[in-house]
């Protein structure tokens, strides 16, 4: 095989991991499994890709290409697994879920047979501090709220006292 077209082969993998990295978020599945299931299928499509190729060789060639390939196997899946990373970095924060919350986020589909999971959570919907500020400011407006009430309350008690 040639330079070239190794190089291609390389980037089309990358290119459909990063919009497998985007599944996982979308189906919530968990990151670690997932990270295990796209290596293993990897693996499995670059070993059968090797051994038809290696059909059309004879003796020596066909086991430097055995070994050639089983290393660039290898390289692929770890290639994915940085790019998975890379993405997460980029895109998603890692959050571990417990199971009581993973309820609410079974709307948007997945299993969960463990008490927690790890999940992916869009990294703008975290570090947006426009809607921290928001938000803080409706809890405080919540807790100014909830004071006048519990103050509303003793006035009352000490009024029918």
């Amino acid at each position: 095989m040639e330079f070239g077209t190794l190089t291609l082969i390389m980037l089309f993998d990358l290119i459909v991991f990063w919009k497998l990295v985007s599944l996982v978020y979308s189906k919530q599945w968990d990151v670690v499994s997932s990270k295990i299931i796209f290596s293993i299928i990897t693996a499995m499509v670059c070993v059968s890709a090797v051994s038809f190729l290696s059909d059309n060789f004879e003796g020596k060639e066909k086991a430097m290409l055995l070994i050639f390939g089983s290393m660039f196997s290898l390289i692929i899946i770890l290639l994915n697994l940085w790019m998975f990373s890379l993405v997460r970095k980029m895109k998603y924060v890692e959050a571990t879920i417990p199971l009581s919350a993973y309820q609410e986020l079974k709307k948007y589909g997945g299993e969960l047979k463990e008490d927690k999971m790890i999940c992916l959570i869009p990294r703008k919907d975290i570090f947006d501090i426009d809607q921290f500020l928001v938000n803080a400011k409706e809890s405080q407006r919540a807790l100014d709220e909830q004071a006048k009430l519990e103050q509303l309350e003793s006035t009352k008690v000490e009024i029918e006292g």
